[in-house]
């Protein structure tokens, strides 16, 4: 956490320099929208994909052995980014 306590993620910087009032309205003023169609089947389509990939092996990469990690989350303490 930086030092006014909020961690903040990349997609709020994004969306702050596209326009300052997206991130206000979900921070500030928590407005709940509806999501659009295109945003529903954009996460089915990749829930789908990630399904794929769990049961893919490393050989398919050219490895033959390691550990695939999916949906980790980095957070970095000094940039106070999520």
């Amino acid at each position: 956490m930086n030092e006014a306590g909020l961690e903040l993620t990349v997609t709020d910087v994004k969306q702050f320099a596209y326009c300052p009032r997206i991130p206000y309205f979900q921070y500030v003023l928590p407005v709940r929208s509806k999501k659009p169609y295109p945003m529903k089947r954009g996460r089915d389509v990749q829930a789908a994909v990630e399904a794929l990939e769990r049961r893919r092996g490393f050989l398919r990469y050219g490895g033959i052995e390691g550990t695939r990690r999916s949906g980790v989350r980095l957070r970095s303490g000094r940039l106070g980014l999520i």
